[in-house]
């Protein structure tokens, strides 16, 4: 019995510690500096961004064409393509279901977020890593 109050216990803090990484929407626009269309533009037109989703540890390397299509590859490696744009200050993409999702994001140090409004005001993408063009061969 004392062991799994004690397995729960742990549980429970590495999962707080995980989720308190996560910064909220209000925290990054009270410390950070919001990414405006030129900002944007400069960031994700014609390269290739990793993401970081900071609650799953997950990596998504996406190439952001300039001609408005960005490509990227499922958790099981199939490649998808779909619709982006820079629009209102914020990175306008298609999801994989067809909706729209636009996303703010905000400057801290070096460090940009994204703020994906399905998340209920966290912003649980991190930038970890950007390039020129598609050196991963996300575009078939």
């Amino acid at each position: 019995m004392r062991l799994r109050v004690v397995g729960f216990v742990v549980t429970a803090l590495l999962t707080s510690s995980v989720l308190a990484q996560v910064p909220s929407e209000i925290g990054l626009r009270e410390k950070g500096q919001a990414l405006n269309e030129a900002d944007l533009t400069a960031l994700f037109s014609g390269r290739t961004i990793v993401h970081r989703n900071l609650k799953t540890s997950q990596e998504v390397p996406i190439y952001f064409a300039a001609n408005g299509t960005r490509y990227f590859k499922n958790s099981t490696g199939k490649p998808f393509s779909t619709p982006w744009k820079i629009g209102g200050g914020k990175r306008c993409e298609a999801s994989t279901t067809g909706a729209e999702v636009c996303m703010s994001a905000y400057r801290v140090g070096s460090e940009v977020y994204l703020c994906d409004p399905r998340n209920e005001g966290d912003c649980v993408w991190l930038i970890t890593r950007s390039a020129d063009g598609d050196p991963d061969g996300l575009k078939p």
